[in-house]
């Protein structure tokens, strides 16, 4: 019997799942630490959010990763992403241009995701996860 056909809902929130490991993956140090760039306090990897700049309801920029960075709970959460402060970082890292680009890319229609992107990206994320990993040694 064929196994049963994942809905997009179900391979998004799998993408976000490895995405999120691998972004703060790809931040840590090689003893697992993190630095969250809205308030600058370390967190381990597995302590620490995958924080949104432009909130993640736009798929378009939901997995860019110039759109996604370590930060804490309290800043991603309480603070709701603490933007201020999140601005202040895409400036300082990437400039104004950056920002202006992220606006422009979340908005472009359709607002939708599509299956076939998300299989390639997740199996894309599970390979990188698993490199960087390795090459981490976490």
């Amino acid at each position: 019997m064929a196994k049963k056909q994942k809905t997009i809902r179900q391979l998004v929130k799998i993408a976000d799942r490895w995405f999120s490991q691998y972004i703060r993956l790809k931040y840590a140090f090689g003893n697992g630490m993190c630095i969250c760039v809205t308030c600058g306090k370390p967190y381990h990897w597995k302590k620490i959010h995958a924080g949104h700049y432009i909130v993640r309801v736009w798929m378009r920029t939901r997995y860019d990763g110039c759109n996604v960075h370590p930060q804490c709970c309290y800043c991603n959460t309480w603070l709701n992403g603490n933007t201020e402060m999140y601005h202040d970082y895409i400036i300082d890292t990437y400039g104004q241009e950056e920002i202006d680009a992220l606006k422009r890319i979340s908005r472009i229609s359709p607002n939708s995701a599509d299956r076939d992107e998300l299989e390639k990206l997740i199996e894309t994320l599970k390979l990188v996860v698993a490199k960087l990993r390795k090459d981490k040694g976490l």
